[in-house]
């Protein structure tokens, strides 16, 4: 049995549709729908798998069930020969129906386990999918957990053939969901692609967000405001419940579940000092970053016929979106480079930041995760298309050995630029070449 996650649109189904077809062997897709009553799930799934397995079947043709557990145990004792079974959107199911779970615990450990069956269980909730192997559930141990990721920023680079800096302005754009990043290859350059897309409202740019938040969030108004205001650029408490509407402990809930499914990280100062009540939240995936920021709330000026002037407003502001939707995915990058001895010891990367926001550093590294026991790096990123990191930048960033808890003289100076270097002093400079090859 596989649990199979991965954000939406990210194409699980696709992959598991291709691995059956490719199988050679009789596999039962079932696709769970939201808010349909259980026992018509239970009916169609019957109905698809007495299709799929007759004659082997059996009595499926004609049977009926009220549970799923019956339903399982019955597609089991048809199974003689290899099959694969697949149950989509399993979180639905569950939602529907929470003994979903102990039925299928059941099935499998009387009738599935020892039949040669290949069961497939795919889901899009994140946390959901991944605590249904966790101690003290039902499929605990019983199930390998597998992760569909998005596509790396190599990988984009390698499908769209454009040059490091531009791949990575580009992933900031339409991150790694394939059907986005496959339109984007067609169009040649990221330009024309926005140009495009905008003024169609059923590019995979518009609508994949539509599905994604509508999939997550088709009911918590209050969750997808604040998701919304996040997007939109705000990152801190006392501003998300102005921008959102929602305050108080609606507003703790909705963060939490925002938190709780992955769609948004929380992020805190790091240094050798806890950095709790300065917390930040920022959208955790690139692609849903732009489309909350820009492409959610023209969708009404798109479907009049005014894309263009939509584009050319997203064009003109793009290299200011860029300059700080790219500090993610460069702390990320970074992080995956650590273990290195141009960071010192430091096996973890973060930001800093102080209250009032005079004093903000891109990347310190720390040897934990929590807090840095002791700061070996501090780095600045400017994702600049003409400018290069110079001696300026240098010196404002030096300055901040005396702002960082746990930095001092000797702590390493290191910074990320789109555009070269100029000035002495910097420990070591990254290209966007550099951060690429870090996937």
């Amino acid at each position: 049995m596989a649990v199979l996650r991965g954000r939406r649109q990210v194409g699980k189904s696709r992959l598991v549709e291709v691995f059956c077809e490719r199988s050679s062997v009789p596999f039962v897709y079932f696709q769970a729908t939201r808010w349909r009553s259980p026992q018509v799930e239970i009916d169609e799934f019957r109905r698809i798998a007495a299709a799929t397995l007759m004659p082997r079947g059996g009595t499926l043709a004609v049977a009926e069930f009220r549970r799923w557990d019956g339903m399982l145990a019955a597609v089991g004792d048809a199974v003689e020969d290899p099959a694969v079974i697949v149950l989509d959107e399993f979180p639905w199911l569950v939602e529907q129906d929470p003994s979903v779970e102990g039925a299928l615990q059941t099935a499998w450990d009387r009738h599935l386990r020892t039949a040669p069956v290949l069961v497939i269980l795919i889901g899009s909730d994140l946390a959901m999918m991944e605590a249904l192997t966790e101690y003290g559930r039902p499929l605990y141990d019983r199930a390998r957990l597998m992760v569909v990721h998005p596509l790396a920023p190599s990988e984009v680079g390698q499908l769209v053939s454009t040059g490091p800096a531009e791949t990575l302005d580009a992933y900031i754009v339409v991150g790694g969901l394939p059907n986005v990043v496959r339109e984007l290859a067609k169009a040649g350059s990221l330009h024309a692609f926005l140009r495009s897309a905008l003024q169609d409202p059923m590019s995979p740019l518009i609508v994949s967000g539509e599905r994604a938040i509508a999939g997550e969030f088709p009911s918590d108004a209050h969750a997808r405001a604040v998701l919304e205001a996040i997007g939109g650029g705000e990152r801190e408490h006392k501003n998300i419940a102005s921008a959102s509407g929602v305050g108080g402990a609606t507003l703790d809930r909705a963060l939490s579940l925002l938190t709780t499914k992955q769609v948004v990280a929380r992020h805190v100062p790091y240094s050798i000092e806890a950095g709790g009540r300065r917390s930040r939240y920022q959208v955790t995936d690139p692609y849903l970053r732009f489309w909350l920021r820009y492409v959610g709330q023209a969708i009404p000026e798109i479907e009049r016929g005014r894309g263009r002037l939509v584009a050319q407003r997203v064009l003109d502001d793009l290299p200011t979106f860029a300059g700080r939707s790219i500090e993610p995915i460069v702390r990320e990058a970074l992080a995956r480079m650590l273990p290195n001895r141009r960071f010192g010891t430091a096996r973890y990367v973060g930001a800093y930041w102080t209250r009032d926001g005079k004093v903000e550093v891109d990347l310190v590294g720390g040897q934990r995760a929590d807090q840095a026991a002791h700061v070996e790096f501090l780095g600045s990123i400017k994702w600049r298309r003409r400018a290069p990191f110079d001696q300026r930048d240098l010196d404002a960033l030096a300055a901040h050995r005396h702002d960082v808890p746990g930095a001092g003289p000797r702590t390493r100076l290191v910074a990320v630029s789109k555009s070269g270097f100029t000035g002495r002093g910097l420990t070591y400079g990254f290209d966007a070449g550099e951060i690429l090859a870090a996937w």
